[in-house]
């Protein structure tokens, strides 16, 4: 028998022609024909020709359900659908499978695969960032190449990072044949601005206010590297008080990360400067992190941190004019992985780290941690945890809730306790009024829904717990806080925001975790 010839047709469009023998040209009436009969093939296996991106294994793995006794060509064709659709499944939405004129021999099928191309690349409505820059942030767009479009998408995930720049993709056919034509549009907005932070999150001893004067470029030398630099004091002490931080990041795109190294001071044992600084104690620190994207899944992006720090911390406590602190350093590495998921209602965040303080440095020794606390060695590690979601009500309302946690399981110097209290943490309490060893903190809001002239209203309930590991004679074991109130948030354009808290303490376990301020103020205005 000979084996069966199949007329070219696309995985979409197929057509099957088959020859009647000659009998219409010999006058045959039609009524007089008979039904002819199915083209009866087995397939032993698939070769697939051309510019396939799935390995060999994926591909078989997709084609292995297809084999075995055919009757017609549609059974082809679905063998040719299935290999686009999984192409379709992993991003690869610009290649077509076809099923090529071919006679079937010894079970052999030919499919072949054609990608279309980027014919151009063209970038509108920029107007503070140079074209180069925008095609610099989406490297998978490259002219004459077919790409992955989950490797684009994952691209332009991390492009829209940028806090000055939006970019969005638009495909259109291309006059060329196989190729489709790329725009990228974008909004952007001046990639520098200057601002100023006041706040009440200072003690009682050296000064309630804050004041931060800060400055951000997001583009510094053309790589959308984003560098910031804050400084902070009390009004009421400006000698008492001093914090300097200095940020830069840089996405790195064609590996699909970012690196950033910090740099902070402060004279002062807690607070926040600004939105970039959390400060647990006094001294000089410094951190280099690297954070890899992963490939997202469905609505969840991913990534997984590496960084290190160097803490040192400085004590100036003395006692009749002879210094009886003790100075003690950190250098601690972490493994970080951190997740979000983006729904129409529903987001949400998850973060887990790993933190091994390493040797080395001046006060980073056994010595320096006995003397800092009784019991804490500079072989610490700990575990880090915490989560956020949110989801949109009827109405415009929505719910918050925020989750955080440490746990170590020794004892810690102080700089790595785990700090509750404050406008960020528990509120109606001093700021990291609380630490331990080990700890959690939960909040719950509801929010109001967008009330005219930017403002909206919420109420809140915060709690926390810690636990203090081996603690001294007359030490409590723990600390539980927890506090419930009201807040008031306004917005003037992206240029002024304003935020007022007041909480009410009802639980706290003794009285050196008694509340203080009740009032939490901040106001930022960016130039």
């Amino acid at each position: 028998m000979r084996p069966p010839a199949l007329a070219e047709r696309p995985a979409r469009n197929a057509l099957c022609a088959v020859s009647l023998l000659g009998m219409l040209a010999r006058g045959v009436p039609a009524a007089a024909l008979p039904v002819p009969e199915p083209v009866a093939f087995t397939v032993e296996r698939y070769v697939v020709e051309g510019e396939n991106p799935l390995s060999p294994q994926d591909t078989e793995s997709i084609l292995s359900a297809h084999r075995g006794p055919k009757h017609g060509l549609d059974e082809l064709t679905a063998a040719a659908k299935a290999l686009e659709a999984a192409l379709r499944a992993r991003g690869f939405v610009l290649y077509r499978v076809y099923l090529p004129p071919q006679t079937i021999d010894q079970g052999t099928v030919v499919l072949k695969v054609k990608g279309m191309t980027i014919g151009s690349v063209s970038v509108s409505g920029n107007r503070y960032f140079s074209e180069q820059n925008v095609r610099r942030a989406v490297p998978p767009l490259i002219v004459g190449t077919t790409p992955s479009m989950l490797r684009v998408a994952s691209a332009l995930s991390l492009a829209n990072d940028h806090p000055s720049r939006h970019i969005s993709l638009n495909l259109k056919e291309s006059r060329k044949p196989d190729t489709v034509d790329a725009e990228l549009e974008v909004k952007d907005r001046k990639p520098w601005t200057v601002f100023s932070n006041f706040s009440n999150i200072g003690t009682p001893d050296i000064g309630r206010s804050r004041l931060s004067l800060g400055f951000q470029h997001t583009n510094l030398v053309g790589f959308d590297d984003a560098v910031t630099a804050i400084y902070t004091t009390s009004p009421e002490n400006t000698s008492a008080v001093k914090q300097f931080g200095l940020n830069y990041r840089v996405p790195i795109y064609r590996l699909g990360g970012t690196a950033a190294f910090y740099y902070a001071h402060s004279d002062v044992n807690s607070g926040r400067i600004e939105s970039v600084f959390d400060v647990s104690g006094a001294g000089d620190f410094y951190g280099l992190s690297y954070g890899q994207y992963l490939p997202k899944i469905a609505n969840w992006r991913h990534q997984l941190g590496f960084g290190i720090e160097d803490r040192d911390f400085t004590n100036d406590v003395s006692f009749l004019g002879t210094p009886i602190g003790s100075n003690v350093r950190s250098r601690p590495i972490n493994l970080r992985y951190d997740g979000e998921w983006r729904g129409e209602k529903f987001s949400g965040q998850f973060n887990l780290a790993y933190v091994r303080n390493l040797h080395g440095g001046a006060n980073n020794n056994a010595a320096s941690y006995a003397r800092s606390r009784t019991g804490a060695s500079r072989d610490w590690d700990l575990v880090r945890y915490g989560a956020n979601v949110s989801y949109v009500l009827p109405r415009g309302f929505e719910t918050r809730g925020f989750f955080e946690g440490q746990y170590a399981g020794e004892p810690l110097i102080s700089g790595e306790t785990f700090g509750v209290g404050g406008v960020s943490s528990v509120r109606g309490f001093e700021e990291r009024g609380v630490t331990g060893d080990n700890g959690e903190r939960l909040t719950f809001e509801l929010w109001s829904p967008a009330l005219p002239h930017g403002f909206r209203v919420l109420g809140f309930v915060d709690g926390a717990r810690v636990e203090r590991e081996s603690p001294l004679p007359g030490e409590p074991g723990g600390d539980t806080i927890a506090s419930s109130g009201l807040g008031l948030r306004w917005q003037w354009r992206e240029n002024v925001a304003c935020a007022f808290d007041y909480g009410h303490e009802f639980l706290a376990a003794n009285e050196r975790a008694a509340g203080g301020i009740k009032w939490h103020v901040n106001l930022l205005v960016r130039y």
